[in-house]
C-alpha cells in the first residue's frame, strides 16, 4: 500500500508493488524476489484469450522484458531493470498452488523457443503522408515524433514508404483528436482506422503465427523483425 501526500491511504499503481519488491531486493542484496499471481507463472500466452497455453518455466531478463514490451501483463518491464542490474532472480509463483515452482527469471544466455502470443484490442491506426506526396524523410518523420511525444502516444507498430507513414497505437480517451488535428495543422493528410486488434508473436514460427492472425480477422498490417512477428487485424 501507498500513502499520497494528503496522508490517505492509496494503492501504489499498476503493477507498483512489484517494482517496489525489486528496489527493496536490489537495495537488501536479496538472493531472490518472488511475485505472487492468479497464475501457475508466466506463460506464452493469456489464458484468458488463448487455449492451450504453456507455462515457461525459465525466462532470461531480456525475454521477460520484451515480452513485458509488447504487452504481457504478468511482469512489468520496470520489475526487472533493477534486479537485471544486480543478477537477482526474479520467481513468478502462483498463490492458488504454491508447491508449484513457477517461473524463473535470471540472467541466462539461452532465449525462449517457445512462441508467445499476446494481443493488444483497441487499436488506432494512422496513415501520414505530406500534402504535396513528397518522400516522407527524416525531417518529417522528426516532426511526427516531436508530436507523438507531445501527445504522449507509444507507438506499438511503425512502417514506413517512400510517401506514407503507418503506425498503431493504443486508443485513449480524446487522445487521437488532438494529434490528428495538430498533424494537419503541420500540413500532412491523415487517415485513420479504429477498433483494431494487434498480434504480437514473440520468437514466432512465422507460418503458425500468420495462420493464427489470419483467423481472427483481415490483416492490414503486417511487421517482422528478428525476434518478433506483428500483426495489425481488422
Amino acid at each position: 500500500m501507498g500513502r499520497g501526500e494528503k496522508g490517505e491511504t492509496t494503492t501504489l499503481g499498476r503493477e507498483g508493488s512489484d517494482y517496489s519488491a525489486a528496489i527493496f531486493g536490489k537495495g537488501l542484496h536479496a538472493e531472490s524476489v518472488t511475485i505472487w499471481k492468479d497464475v501457475p507463472g508466466v506463460l506464452n500466452a493469456d489464458p484468458k484469450r488463448f487455449e492451450n497455453t504453456e507455462l515457461l518455466p525459465e525466462l532470461t531478463y531480456n525475454d521477460a522484458i520484451e515480452l513485458a514490451y509488447y504487452g504481457a501483463s504478468v511482469i512489468h518491464p520496470k520489475t526487472i531493470q533493477p534486479l537485471k542490474a544486480a543478477k537477482i532472480p526474479l520467481f513468478v509463483r502462483s498463490f492458488i498452488d504454491k508447491d508449484k515452482t513457477g517461473t524463473r527469471v535470471f540472467e541466462g544466455q539461452h532465449r525462449i523457443q517457445t512462441s508467445c502470443f499476446i494481443l493488444k484490442e483497441n487499436q488506432w491506426l494512422l496513415e501520414i503522408s505530406s500534402s504535396d506526396f513528397t518522400f516522407i524523410a527524416e525531417d518529417h518523420l522528426r516532426d511526427l515524433f516531436d508530436l507523438f511525444t507531445k501527445h504522449k502516444v507509444r507507438v506499438n507498430i511503425m512502417q514506413n514508404s517512400a510517401i506514407r507513414f503507418r503506425c498503431a497505437f493504443d486508443h485513449k480517451e480524446h487522445q487521437h483528436e488532438p494529434l490528428i488535428a495538430d498533424l494537419i495543422a503541420d500540413g500532412f493528410v491523415v487517415n485513420a482506422q479504429n477498433n483494431l486488434k494487434l498480434l504480437s508473436v514473440y520468437q514466432p514460427v512465422i507460418t503458425e503465427a500468420r495462420k493464427r492472425a489470419h483467423e481472427m480477422g483481415k490483416v492490414v498490417l503486417e511487421q517482422q523483425v528478428e525476434t518478433a512477428a506483428h500483426y495489425l487485424i481488422d
